[in-house]
């Protein structure tokens, strides 16, 4: 077992010998170490990775990844999703599947709260198009696997994004980190305020939420272009007169043209 799952186990083990306790079962309950769990490191998708990916999916079948990554649903909320819970651009979410079958039972969210959102107006689109929304299917599947006529099943919609991710040459990333996580992560980019993103998200806590936050700032790392250290030359004479612990250096354009480094006390030269 992982540390991730032993951790959980002996948190689960320690809670119920707390229950125990409140019940007068035992006198107290004993010190347990949890070992140390790396937090683990979802693979994000870029806007436009996933702008690509999503147009790699037959449009017959896109509506509901459309709601994964724009929405940034749970597939167990998306698969749940029905034609009663559309109107007029909005989506009402208050349940999902306990399971990755299409007969696995549907029951409240992970929170246990529902959650209104605004669609966009691709997904939109979509749902006007291919929803089937007439009035006697309240209760249909409003996103089925046109395949089946059925809700869709977890493995199925996993195989779709597979063959979506080759088609787009994109490398693979699971399917609910290309789509809800990326999601998140880039509208932290993007400036949306957390608690606007929690309610999206269903987040019970902002704890949640601010994790995507650090996801987002190595997102914007990943812009800069890495540049070998051995293009930074600096001439010997540039630490005359001081250590090299207080060199203060400064770049500088020559009479060449190029650019090279210089002492922050002499003569500035040109500005670029």
């Amino acid at each position: 077992q992982s540390p991730k799952s032993r951790r959980n186990i002996l948190s689960a083990f320690r809670a119920f010998l707390k229950w125990l306790k409140r019940r007068g079962e035992i006198r107290e309950v004993p010190e347990i170490p949890l070992p140390k769990a790396d937090e683990y490191e979802p693979r994000l998708l870029s806007a436009e990775e996933q702008d690509r990916v999503l147009a790699a999916i037959p449009v017959e079948e896109r509506g509901i990844f459309l709601a994964l990554a724009c929405l940034g649903l749970r597939p167990g909320e998306a698969r749940a999703l029905t034609v009663a819970d559309y109107h007029e651009g909005w989506l009402t979410v208050d349940k999902a599947f306990k399971g990755k079958q299409a007969s696995s039972p549907v029951r409240g969210t992970k929170t246990g709260k529902p959650k209104t959102l605004p669609v966009d107006e691709e997904l939109d689109a979509w749902i006007r198009r291919h929803g089937r929304l007439s009035p006697g299917e309240t209760d249909a599947c409003l996103f089925r696997n046109p395949r089946t006529g059925r809700a869709w099943t977890h493995h199925a919609l996993v195989k779709v994004w597979r063959k979506a991710l080759e088609a787009a040459g994109v490398p693979y990333v699971p399917l609910y980190e290309g789509t809800k996580h990326s999601f998140a992560t880039d509208a932290l980019r993007r400036g949306v305020p957390e608690r606007v993103i929690q309610r999206f998200l269903g987040h019970a806590s902002v704890t949640s939420t601010r994790r995507y936050a650090r996801l987002a700032d190595e997102a914007l790392l990943g812009v800069l272009r890495p540049r070998p250290t051995s293009s930074i030359v600096v001439p010997p004479n540039a630490l005359s007169g001081t250590s090299q612990g207080q060199a203060r250096l400064r770049k500088k354009r020559g009479n060449t043209g190029g650019w090279q480094w210089a002492p922050w006390d002499s003569n500035p030269g040109p500005s670029a």
